[in-house]
C-alpha cells in the first residue's frame, strides 16, 4: 500500500442485491457521471471503461476484480493525469440487513515527485462521496 489512501463508508438503505446490480455493471457508470461519454472493451474481467471527461484527458479504468460472492470489485487506472503510480479502486458491498448495505469504496496508490498524499486523499474521499451520493439517488429511485 502507498501513501494514497482514501476510502468512503456510507450505510443505504437498500438491499445489498440492487446495489450491487449497479455497481457491478462496471460498463455503465452513467447513473454516477451523468453526461460523461463512457466506451468499453471487452467484458469481465479485464475489461477496459474508457471515460471521456470534457477538457482533460481520458481516463482508462481496468477491471481487476469481480466477486460477486463477496460483492466486491477493483479496477486499476495504469495512466494517471495526477502525481501518482499503481492506482487501485475498491469497492465492496456489506449486508447490514434485507432492507440495508453498508457501501465501502476507496483508493490506494503511491504519490510520485510533486506528488501531495495529503490532497488526493482528499480529493479521492471527496470523489467517491459524490459517487456512493449518486449511486444512493439511483438506487433510491
Amino acid at each position: 500500500m502507498g501513501d494514497v489512501n482514501a476510502q468512503v463508508v456510507r450505510e443505504i438503505n437498500q438491499p445489498i442485491e440492487k446495489i450491487w446490480a449497479v455497481v457491478s455493471d462496471f460498463g455503465n457508470v452513467g447513473w454516477g457521471m451523468p453526461g460523461v461519454p463512457v466506451t468499453t472493451e471487452g467484458s469481465g474481467v479485464g475489461m477496459v471503461r474508457t471515460m471521456h471527461i470534457p477538457n482533460s484527458d481520458p481516463v482508462a479504468e481496468i477491471l481487476e476484480t469481480l466477486d460477486p460472492v463477496n460483492y466486491s470489485f477493483s479496477y486499476t487506472i495504469p495512466k494517471m493525469a495526477m502525481p501518482m503510480t499503481g492506482f487501485r479502486g475498491k469497492a465492496k458491498l456489506e449486508k447490514i440487513s434485507d432492507s440495508k448495505t453498508r457501501v465501502i469504496w476507496g483508493a490506494e496508490g503511491q504519490t510520485t515527485e510533486g506528488g501531495d498524499a495529503a490532497q488526493l486523499n482528499a480529493m479521492f474521499e471527496g470523489l467517491y462521496g459524490q459517487l456512493v451520493s449518486a449511486l444512493e439517488a439511483e438506487v433510491s429511485k
